[in-house]
């Protein structure tokens, strides 16, 4: 009985020992596997699972990637802001006004914006990216320019 005890305890302490050296012999092995200088990875592509392709909105109805999205600010201190959901809202922090405009991006640098001008209809407007700055140009009246 005593004897079996003696084992069982060598057993134990047998397995401890094996485990360490599998162990290490496995981390020796992965470490040599590893490569001696690492470079960035190219990515060639992006798939997207069906669900996250179909209701994402950062592209319009011609899946034109938005590049005006988000807040820019006029020289005056008025902020506009590109949404996703297709508005321009304007919001001047002197006077506490905000309007709401359409827009559209035809490409990767042109936005169509449709303003409504003195109840007369609505004056087809055009902003171009520019670098690091939104350029609109509304017919007869001066270019606003926006910087984020």
């Amino acid at each position: 009985m005593k004897k079996n005890a003696e084992s069982s305890c060598e057993n134990v302490e047998r397995r401890k020992v094996v485990k360490s050296i599998v162990g290490g012999v496995t981390a020796v092995t992965a470490y040599s596997l590893l490569p001696a200088h690492w470079n960035s990875p190219l990515v060639e592509s992006v798939f997207l699972p069906a669900h996250a392709a179909t209701s994402g909105s950062q592209k319009n109805k011609e899946n034109i990637i938005n590049p005006f999205l988000g807040v820019w600010t006029e020289e005056d201190g008025t902020k506009w802001t590109f949404k996703d959901d297709g508005m321009l809202e304007e919001r001047n922090m002197s006077e506490p006004v905000l309007n709401y405009y359409p827009y559209v991006v035809l490409d990767s640098n042109t936005a169509e914006i449709w303003f409504l001008a003195d109840g007369n209809g609505n004056v087809d407007s055009t902003a171009t990216l520019k670098g690091s700055s939104v350029i609109i140009d509304v017919p007869n009246s001066e270019k606003i320019i926006l910087v984020k």
